[in-house]
């Protein structure tokens, strides 16, 4: 199979996998959230925080170490590499569990001391499959990781729904949460011994010493850009307290973790491919570019099409409880449109062996961003917080295509700027037609409105961007339907 052929078929089963679990996990938090409170909400995200540490401290960038190493790795290799997470997950859930004082100071909720504890055991759990999706992916097979991703989240959102139908308040998102871990976690270590990737006891540290540096600098630097991209939840919880936590938990998922999930599927099947083709840079640059656009055409649209949206769509799925994260989620559905091209940056870095300058980057924007978020949580409360992500968002899009991407791939200021604004200038004018036309449907009902707004924004992107790029269009077709293929 051609590499085309390859990252086609990748699309193809990620995006099938984004879309039902994006779904599902929505339809999730439109129960849940007619079931819980904002606390409730709140203190999942507390727990949130602190899990996403430990889980990149108990993988330590080892899996996408795997995929950018240039060679097939051997048996003893895997082995080692896969008994070091394990001890790794464990060293986590120490530390943590030990760290419990320290975190309901700084949370000041005391609940948190019986929560933690359970939730952390997702730690022990999840590296023991991290090495076999890393090979999975490696081997561009990502129609097995689908069917994982979507299991996963159809066994989490209904055993979360199920517990919160029955009382269990907080415990049963604890409980989501850690039931999808066990069922992916499972699911992985039946394939792994169907492909025999399963470890043996023969290890050597000397054999995987190249390896974990890589890992090292991967695992620095997410941890950086993780405590950067999480920061405003942080302070948040520990100025605002859980209430507005879970108000802005709320929109967060809303907004933010479903175009987390559509950036999946782009970058998950463009590392592989960018590792591959790291040493030629004319290629390297076409699919950067071309990753860039995709994520901007698919992102855009949806996002700001949300914010359009979002009294409607609050007051029909969540119920007035959940009013006042209109505002926030608006100005965060553009904070998001922008990220997305941040996203598409750390994929070349990684994938072009780099993740040193990802470390700095994030190590500079660790004294910046905590700043920002922290006037803005002071001056503004949630919106103050979501606007100050937002201006700074803009200028690190700006400032690093000099940082990075001039480096790596070559001058390409006027592309670079094309390919992610064009397609987000024609969101925002669809946008402002949506409201536009919401003001005129305000005596209908929310119900029927809703979907007429829907309709409206899907049809006029699309109609527009295939009257305007219509060279692309028909590529991004070509490549759902694993036709030619080829990157501008």
């Amino acid at each position: 199979m051609s590499l085309r052929d390859a990252a086609s078929r990748g699309v193809r089963w990620t995006t099938c996998a984004t879309i039902t679990v994006s779904i599902t996990q929505i339809g999730g938090l439109v129960v849940l959230g007619r079931l819980l409170s904002p606390t409730d909400f709140g203190l999942i995200a507390m727990i949130a925080v602190i899990s996403g540490i430990a889980e990149m401290f108990s993988q330590m960038g080892v899996g996408d170490a795997i995929i950018q190493h240039p060679r097939t790795l051997g048996p003893v290799q895997l082995s080692t590499l896969f008994w070091i997470n394990c001890a790794l997950g464990m060293a986590a859930y120490v530390v943590v569990f030990l760290a419990l004082p320290v975190i309901t100071t700084v949370y000041r909720e005391p609940m948190l001391d019986r929560l933690i504890p359970i939730a952390a055991i997702s730690f022990v759990i999840s590296p023991m499959g991290l090495q076999i999706s890393a090979l999975l992916r490696k081997s561009l097979r990502f129609e097995l990781l689908a069917f994982i991703e979507v299991g996963k989240a159809i066994v989490s959102t209904g055993t979360a729904i199920v517990g919160a139908s029955i009382g269990w308040g907080v415990w049963a998102l604890v409980a989501g949460q850690l039931s999808g871990t066990i069922c992916a976690t499972a699911a992985l270590l039946f394939i792994g011994a169907t492909e025999k990737w399963l470890p043996s006891f023969n290890w050597k540290l000397g054999e995987v010493r190249s390896i974990l540096s890589f890992g090292g600098y991967f695992f620095a630097s997410n941890l950086v850009n993780y405590i950067n991209s999480r920061i405003d939840q942080i302070l948040i919880g520990s100025l605002l307290g859980a209430q507005e936590l879970g108000y802005y938990s709320m929109a967060f998922n809303f907004v933010v973790q479903p175009a987390a999930k559509i950036n999946t599927v782009l970058t998950q099947v463009a590392f592989p491919i960018l590792a591959r083709v790291r040493d030629e840079k004319t290629q390297l640059k076409r699919w950067y570019l071309k990753m860039l656009n995709i994520l901007a055409t698919v992102n855009a649209p949806a996002l700001i099409g949300l914010a359009a949206v979002s009294p409607l769509i609050v007051s029909v799925f969540l119920g007035e409880q959940w009013s006042p994260i209109v505002p926030v989620l608006q100005i965060l559905a553009v904070f998001t449109v922008i990220r997305s091209a941040g996203n598409a940056g750390g994929t070349l870095v990684y994938a072009t062996g780099n993740a040193r300058l990802a470390l700095f980057w994030n190590i500079g924007l660790l004294t910046a961003i905590p700043f920002a978020v922290f006037v803005g949580a002071r001056t503004g409360g949630l919106l103050g917080v979501s606007v100050a992500l937002t201006v700074i968002q803009t200028g690190l899009v700006l400032l690093w295509y000099p940082v990075a991407v001039q480096r790596l791939v070559g001058r390409c200021f006027w592309p670079y700027i094309n390919s992610f604004f064009a397609p987000t200038i024609m969101a925002a004018v669809m946008g402002v037609a949506v409201w536009q036309t919401g003001s005129l449907l305000k005596t209908w009902p929310q119900a029927i409105a809703l979907p007429a707004l829907i309709s409206v924004g899907v049809a006029g992107y699309v109609g527009a961007y295939y009257l305007i790029f219509r060279a692309q269009f028909k590529e991004y077709a070509s490549l759902l339907l694993n036709r030619a293929f080829r990157p501008i």
